[in-house]
């Protein structure tokens, strides 16, 4: 099941959702993902990298669990805040909170707070005496940011100001201005060439960015693939966040001739296959995942550009 909200908030929540979204895709609300809520932490082998996801503007904390759930089967915790005001929803004890479009700009400077503050508070209850579930499971020298859209522009923002981040994931997220760039962590972006969301005129920037980033880099570009595509939001509500923009059926950016999207489980599927080897050996510095990193292994789908310094000669594309 998926966990999208707390009670007493329950019902408002679905009384919500079935008036933007038809019967069936109601129904995947309460659909059984594989997840397992509190499930124990691996006995023996901590403690563990950490990761904290954040989701884009007006997404939802869990708008990526099949990527939270696949990093934590490989030995990563993975955390994933709502972005009050700026999430689709926040349940809260006290409070349920909406998405506010006005206070997209607020939301911007009140993202690092949210991260840094998220941050502190795991390292606090992994720490050595706080009798939580988390002591001694969170390694605080292992720590890893991703964000999709929004999210990933804050991933590109909060890296450079907070040194215990030491790897970046921006899935779609677009940029500013290259003036304000300024990263010392490895990073790795994936976007989609057909994203109408925000890929004109970001995604030539998300390029440049990626050229002028520290090595080890990597950019995957989606063929096929939209904004929603770095989503499971083909999985959860198509029709309110992915229809026209990575599920189904689109138009071509160049010509508005039809195409169907990337298959989304083929697109999760290369996505998780990615970040894992990324992050497993730019954070954990497992090095078996560093051949995997050299190359394209889906070259009808993706384009893969690199650059991983020792065991390759500079930037090479595939």
């Amino acid at each position: 099941m998926i966990d999208f909200v707390h009670d007493p908030w329950d019902d408002l929540v679905v009384k919500v959702f079935s008036l933007l979204l038809p019967a069936e895709e109601l129904a995947n609300l309460f659909r059984t993902t594989g997840s397992l809520p509190q499930a124990p932490l691996a006995s023996g082998s901590g403690p563990f990298p950490l990761v904290i996801f954040s989701h884009g503007n007006g997404g939802m904390r869990f708008q990526n669990y099949t990527l939270a759930r696949h990093l934590a089967s490989h030995g990563f915790i993975f955390a994933a805040p709502d972005h009050t005001e700026n999430a689709a929803f926040t349940a809260l004890p006290d409070a349920f909170v909406i998405y506010n479009p006005l206070l997209m700009a607020k939301s911007f400077f009140d993202r690092p707070q949210d991260i840094g503050c998220c941050i502190d508070t795991l390292l606090e209850l992994g720490s050595p005496g706080s009798g939580d579930r988390l002591e001694g499971a969170i390694d605080p020298d292992r720590i890893a940011l991703g964000g999709h859209s929004f999210g990933g522009l804050g991933v590109m923002t909060e890296v450079q100001t907070d040194d215990r981040i030491k790897a970046g994931l921006d899935l779609a997220g677009p940029w500013i201005s290259i003036a304000l760039f300024n990263l010392n962590v490895p990073m790795m972006y994936m976007i989609g060439l057909e994203d109408k969301t925000v890929g004109v005129p970001y995604n030539p920037l998300i390029v440049d960015v990626f050229e002028h980033s520290p090595a080890p880099r990597f950019l995957i570009e989606f063929m096929d693939g939209e904004h929603f595509t770095f989503t499971d939001a083909c999985a959860i509500a198509p029709t309110l966040f992915g229809s026209a923009d990575g599920c189904g059926q689109g138009k071509r950016s160049s010509d508005g001739s039809p195409f169907q999207f990337v298959d989304p489980d083929l697109a999760q599927s290369i996505q998780h296959a990615y970040v894992t080897a990324f992050f497993s050996l730019v954070v954990k510095g497992d090095e078996q995942y560093r051949p995997y990193l050299t190359a394209n292994h889906f070259p009808d789908v993706i384009r893969f550009s690199s650059a991983l310094p020792s065991s390759t000669h500079g930037a090479s594309q595939f």
